[in-house]
């Protein structure tokens, strides 16, 4: 699959690691490759300079940080002027090898009417099944679809682009499967231990619960008549993890205060086409 011309991947950056280093030796080798930094530290976007000096990709620097699905739209732009079938899309915190991303692409054989693949994460399953969602990171999708869909949704600064994206494909018919023998790793946050019971969990910043809660009721809003059962199970989700949070986490009262605040704003955000 050396140099293939018909999958783009895409590599969002900001403020990274030295696994960037790693994702761009190893897709430069067998893709098209394009990194969108939303702007990085000058260290950082020093060392990204200096990488496509050896390795050749496309680099958009961002000025200012834009948020991930206007990241995404960055690539999904350049995919579609290289004439890219499929558009792979990868965060700064996960990897998946050239083997892992032919098994993805030989499962767009599966079905015709399949147009997003991606691997399980955290564990490896031999069967490829149906999903109704996918992450973001280690996902290959068709170009042509996602253009015609309009795009990541850029209501969505961070935090549930993945699902907006994957109700709306639900919606307009196309399907999804997570690929058998795949797996990969992926940072889900921060791990705490909690003060009392000493529970091993993954935070995420008061911050961040803003934008979750915030996008989840845009979500719902734009999807309720549509997919009622996939909103509703969405709804119990949340719930139940502010109250994990409420008897788990640290800094309990910031991000359920911020939660609060989240799904107030989401009331009034305008909503895009499905």
């Amino acid at each position: 699959m050396k140099n293939s011309p018909s999958i783009c991947t895409l590599i969002v950056t900001y403020n990274g690691t030295d696994n960037v280093e790693k994702q761009i030796s190893e897709y430069s080798g067998i893709s098209s490759l394009v990194v969108v930094d939303n702007g990085s530290n000058s260290n950082f976007v020093d060392s990204l300079k200096q990488l496509n000096s050896r390795f050749h990709f496309e680099l958009i620097l961002n000025n200012e940080n834009k948020g991930l699905s206007c990241a995404l739209n960055q690539g999904l732009d350049y995919a579609l002027k290289i004439g890219a079938k499929y558009l792979l899309t990868m965060d700064q915190d996960s990897f998946i090898d050239g083997n892992t991303i032919k098994k993805l692409m030989d499962a767009f054989e599966f079905d015709k009417s399949v147009v997003s693949v991606g691997p399980y994460y955290g564990e490896t399953c031999d069967n490829t099944t149906y999903v109704n969602y996918l992450i973001t990171s280690g996902n290959i999708i068709d170009v042509e679809v996602l253009n015609k869909l309009g795009g990541y949704d850029n209501n969505l600064f961070i935090d549930n682009i993945d699902i907006e994206i994957s109700f709306r494909l639900l919606v307009n018919g196309y399907k999804m499967v997570q690929v058998g023998g795949t797996s990969f790793n992926h940072k889900i946050g921060e791990m705490e231990r909690s003060r009392i019971f000493k529970i091993k969990y993954y935070s995420h910043s008061p911050e961040r619960f803003y934008w979750m809660y915030r996008n989840e009721r845009y979500l719902i809003r734009k999807y309720k008549k549509s997919l009622p059962y996939l909103c509703f199970k969405s709804r119990v989700v949340s719930i139940l993890y502010l109250l994990k949070v409420l008897f788990v986490e640290r800094n309990r009262f910031a991000k359920i205060k911020k939660a609060r605040i989240g799904w107030k704003d989401g009331k009034n955000i305008s909503i895009e086409r499905a």
